[in-house]
């Protein structure tokens, strides 16, 4: 998630010209996005030759939700794991020195949905850079003493989440929301679900989900003509996954709509938001984004003059959304003053009531949804500078909908949406009974 900061004004003539000059830049620069199948494994390339240098990508199908109960957490600590050593490179200095001798730079993530082994380097190193990463995912040793020392580190990251308030709020927001639901376990588990993590459950975890029919490759940067070279060892690796996905939701609106935890902070964190739009719903996802952008995203954003400038109750507030398979949420969050809660809260819930009702003073108005267009496009672009964004942005997308959406086509999407649009999805989301408030401080 991202705080606001001071920055120029975004109504600003000069400073949109410069946007809509690296929208025009960047849609040349980037190339069609092309998918492919080669020795079983599907490809995505995203091919952008500014640049000598790119991000190698490998990317599953599995993440928290599809972890049972007892054992949360196991998607997040199988990403760990593997770092500790593989068949060929059996110890993590093994790894590190051989990612630092090729000047690259290697990581990994994991979301409630996937999760994501990348590697970013020169593009002349592209094959010992696949040829690691391959071996990561395909063939990791997982040995007990190994598990039992990475536990550790992971307790310590949790703890560390404990002790980060806007993480915390959000974790509580989530909770609230999605009940006792998957998607609002945290994906990095909990103490007592960490205990019963083993090596022989991180190996039936790696058998059932890491196979060719659950992954995509991706590249993104520099093109790498032979590509074939580097992926029939992979495909010779790897298997078919033995678990299929069983991915349900029904949403059902929580009993209780405010969560409290009490906390000695210096503020009070805030996420206040409800149910949004899934993956499938790519044109509504949109328009929840362009709302996002006129309620609270930049200085000129509704919330942000209202809460921040005109009453100085916060230093950053800002809305997002996250959408999965099957769901999805939008939220406004804030790091408020004490003594100030009462009085933001009931600004945010009188902005979503109004543009729900279309009161007056209230109405979304056709100049907000324009510079919002223009913000979204312009930012989305600026965001494809890093390769390694390219990366997950189309490549979320064929994994998760076998669909991709090329920037034009988003574009022309985007343009296309009306007030209409906007005013219909927040008069369904902006429901006063769907909406959760966490509050975490002094409370």
């Amino acid at each position: 998630m991202i705080a606001i900061d001071r920055v120029s004004s975004l109504v600003d003539p000069k400073y949109l010209a410069i946007m809509l000059f690296c929208v025009i830049f960047m849609s040349v620069m980037i190339q069609k996005v092309k998918s492919k199948t080669i020795d079983s494994i599907r490809v995505l390339e995203i091919e952008n030759r500014s640049f000598p240098s790119g991000t190698l990508l490998l990317l599953f199908n599995v993440g928290s939700r599809d972890e049972p109960k007892h054992l949360a957490g196991i998607a997040h600590f199988f990403e760990h794991i593997v770092f500790k050593g593989t068949v060929r490179f059996p110890t993590y200095l093994d790894i590190s020195l051989a990612v630092e001798n090729l000047g690259g730079v290697i990581n990994a993530f994991t979301s409630h949905e996937y999760t994501g082994f990348w590697m970013k380097l020169a593009s002349e190193h592209y094959l010992p850079g696949f040829d690691l990463l391959s071996d990561l995912v395909s063939q990791p040793l997982i040995e007990p003493t190994e598990v039992d020392k990475e536990r550790g580190v992971i307790v310590e990251e949790l703890r560390m989440y404990e002790d980060q308030p806007r993480d915390k709020v959000e974790d509580n927001f989530m909770r609230r929301l999605f009940k006792d639901h998957q998607l609002g376990r945290p994906i990095i588990g909990n103490l007592t679900s960490l205990k019963r993590i083993s090596a022989p459950k991180l190996k039936q975890f790696h058998k059932s989900w890491y196979g060719l029919d659950n992954m995509i490759v991706v590249v993104s940067g520099d093109q790498w003509s032979d590509l074939k070279t580097g992926l029939p060892k992979l495909s010779q690796q790897l298997f078919q996954a033995k678990t299929k996905h069983n991915r349900s939701y029904a949403y059902k609106k929580p009993l209780k709509k405010i969560i409290k935890q009490t906390k000695d902070l210096n503020q009070v964190y805030l996420c206040f938001g409800g149910p949004g739009v899934s993956l499938a719903e790519y044109e509504r996802r949109l328009g929840l984004s362009l709302l996002n952008i006129i309620i609270a995203r930049d200085f000129s954003s509704r919330l942000v003059r209202k809460i921040r400038e005109e009453r100085g109750l916060a230093y950053f507030i800002y809305n997002t959304q996250e959408a999965f398979t099957d769901a999805g949420f939008f939220v406004t969050c804030a790091g408020l003053r004490y003594g100030a809660v009462d009085e933001a809260v009931d600004i945010i819930r009188k902005e979503y009531e109004g543009i729900r009702r279309r009161k007056p003073g209230f109405e979304l108005k056709a100049e907000e949804l324009r510079l919002a267009k223009i913000k979204f496009k312009s930012r989305l672009l600026l965001s494809m500078e890093d390769s390694s964004t390219r990366a997950v942005f189309f490549g979320k997308q064929m994994l998760l909908t076998d669909r991709i959406y090329q920037l034009d086509e988003v574009f022309r999407l985007v343009d296309a949406i009306e007030l209409t649009h906007l005013n219909n999805l927040a008069e369904e989301l902006f429901m006063p009974d769907k909406l959760v408030l966490s509050l975490l401080g002094k409370v």
